[in-house]
């Protein structure tokens, strides 16, 4: 399972199963614990080994959920931080550890399977199916994708791309935003790639000028088919 290192002179430890248990703890503080779900990137190395990882996402059915979790309205999450940081604009909440990032995200679900029952620490959660985290990749930020999403989109395509083909519909609007934003990072991708992303073995492919092609490739040849809605 992806998520643990070392560390180097480089990169440091992973902690992000340290990171969900502090994650956990706190939603479970809340009177009326969500439906919550363990997403994003860490949940797609967890499927796919294919970077370390060091943050944590954890989607919210409900904007009183993360106000609830606030250092404002939580003792827990209070007391977690200490002098650390955090962002609370509304729709989110980031608490800025020195271990790695949580985030407490309002997003509900994007796709048709959104979740698998996974075991951790002995309980059974939702993580979310790589094609879920895919498209809300795309559906929250197309016009501000990152290097590191590029990768990770290039490995659902690589590990599930028929899957993925038929959720795309629920982003459609949301393409040509994203092939944008895309072409500009292609002449750029390698060398923020080696910067950004510590990729496992099977995820070097994915750091190469030919994964981000594959990327545009697959969207646009999408669009030239009409695939059933996911």
């Amino acid at each position: 399972m992806a998520g643990t290192s070392a560390g180097s002179t480089r990169w440091p430890t992973s902690d992000w199963q340290g990171l969900l248990r502090d994650a956990i703890r706190l939603l479970d503080t809340l009177k009326e614990p969500p439906k919550w779900t363990f997403g994003g990137g860490t949940a797609l190395a967890v499927f796919y080994e294919h970077r370390i990882s060091y943050d944590i996402d954890i989607f919210l059915p409900n904007a009183d959920a993360v106000t609830d979790l606030s250092p404002a309205r939580n003792p827990a999450t209070k007391a977690l931080l200490g002098e650390h940081g955090y962002q609370f604009p509304g729709n989110y909440l980031k608490l800025e550890l020195d271990r790695g990032e949580i985030d407490f995200i309002l997003g509900g679900r994007r796709t048709a399977e959104p979740t698998h029952p996974w075991e951790f620490d002995g309980r059974t959660i939702l993580i979310e199916t790589p094609w879920e985290a895919a498209i809300k990749k795309v559906f929250y930020r197309s016009s501000t994708f990152k290097v590191r999403d590029v990768f990770d989109l290039a490995a659902v395509i690589d590990r599930d791309g028929e899957r993925l083909k038929s959720c795309l519909p629920e982003v459609e609007d949301k393409l040509d935003r994203l092939l944008d934003r895309i072409d500009a990072l292609i002449p750029v991708y390698e060398e923020r790639a080696k910067a950004d992303i510590n990729p496992t073995e099977q995820g070097r492919k994915y750091m190469t000028r030919e994964a981000i092609d594959s990327v545009v490739a697959f969207v646009r040849e999408w669009r030239r088919e009409l695939r059933p809605a996911c």
